[in-house]
């Protein structure tokens, strides 16, 4: 069967049902079952069925268009956050838009302008930082439903998908003191990434049970890049402050934080354990292997897609906080 030429009757025969059932199956919200919905899209994906999109677009006023807006595009964690709504939307017919704002808030507002230009019915953001909070205010203001997952602007009235930062970096640090690390450092991200600020308070909070020290000296804030890590690490060797463990904001921080400490001729994780956070693909390709924190990154884009088209046919639908369950992928940096 000609894709091009596939229309919605054509899915409703196929699978003996009616086009009003398949058009239902379809749009998000609707009283379809899960089963018909699973048939319809198996089906849609077996005849290359597309939506005459333009032609709804006319309909409905709207463009069958979405927006992200991410903060970097070279990690795991955000590629398969990306599939994850691709997927989602595809199926149902609905385009994807991408903008990289590469750690720029000037090139986030960049960004937020060009989606607005290109009309698009809702975003899905991970924000750079908090410097473009009065603009994501604004652009809902006018009635654009917005999403944010991961890095997320805590203090707006917004619908969120996040893992429980808090709770993963208690429970990784834990693992480092019951396999006997007692002066654990940590190296934080940049202070306006509101992760940064829930990672650490798990960390201080899961010491303070231990009854170990929380101290100063063993904390410093790194960045983003492995080359931070390099360098918060060199810093932290430069205090003459003795630690046994390093825990990291992120994968790359903590790769970094490796590359500095066996530089130096020490073991890992003979003489300090690493662990990192967010289930960067580089984890894997280390030596040895670097123990992490790993979110369900497909699922999270997925549920990001399903709430932003809910939005974009409800707008009166409620802002809600999804918490997705991350899993602690031991290494051999951990001992």
């Amino acid at each position: 069967m000609d894709s091009n030429r596939v229309r919605i009757k054509d899915i409703a025969k196929h699978l003996g049902i009616s086009v009003a059932t398949v058009s239902r199956a379809m749009s998000e919200g609707t009283s379809a079952s899960e089963e018909t919905r699973r048939r319809v899209a198996a089906a849609v994906k077996k005849f290359g069925y597309h939506p005459n999109s333009e032609a709804k677009a006319l309909k409905t006023g709207k463009t069958q268009t979405i927006g992200v807006i991410v903060p970097e595009l070279n990690t795991k964690y955000t590629i398969q956050v990306i599939r994850g709504i691709q997927d989602y939307c595809y199926d149902r017919g609905i385009k994807v838009i991408m903008a990289d704002s590469n750690e720029d808030p000037a090139t986030e507002r960049r960004n937020m302008l060009l989606m607005k230009k290109f009309k698009v019915d809702g975003l899905v953001v991970a924000e750079c930082g908090t410097q473009n909070h009065d603009m994501f205010k604004e652009v809902m203001s006018e009635g654009m439903p917005m999403v944010f997952y991961g890095r997320i602007p805590h203090k707006l009235d917004v619908s969120m998908v996040l893992v429980d930062d808090y709770a993963m970096s208690f429970f990784i640090v834990e693992k480092m003191i019951l396999a006997g690390r007692k002066r654990i450092a940590y190296i934080n991200g940049p202070k306006d990434i509101y992760n940064s600020e829930m990672r650490a308070k798990g960390y201080r909070d899961v010491l303070a049970k231990y009854n170990l020290p929380v101290l100063d000296e063993l904390q410093v804030e790194g960045g983003l890049t492995i080359e931070d890590g390099e360098r918060a690490t060199e810093k932290l060797l430069s205090r003459n402050a003795t630690f046994d463990a390093i825990f990291s904001f992120t994968d790359n921080l903590g790769i970094g934080a490796m590359r500095t400490l066996m530089s130096k001729g020490m073991k890992i994780p003979e003489d300090i354990s690493v662990a990192g956070f967010a289930g960067n693909e580089l984890a894997n390709g280390v030596y040895p292997k670097l123990t992490t924190v790993v979110p369900p990154m497909f699922e999270i884009g997925r549920k990001c897609a399903e709430i932003i088209l809910q939005k974009i046919k409800d707008p009166s639908k409620k802002n809600e906080t999804i918490i997705m369950n991350a899993t602690i992928k031991l290494g051999d940096s951990i001992k």
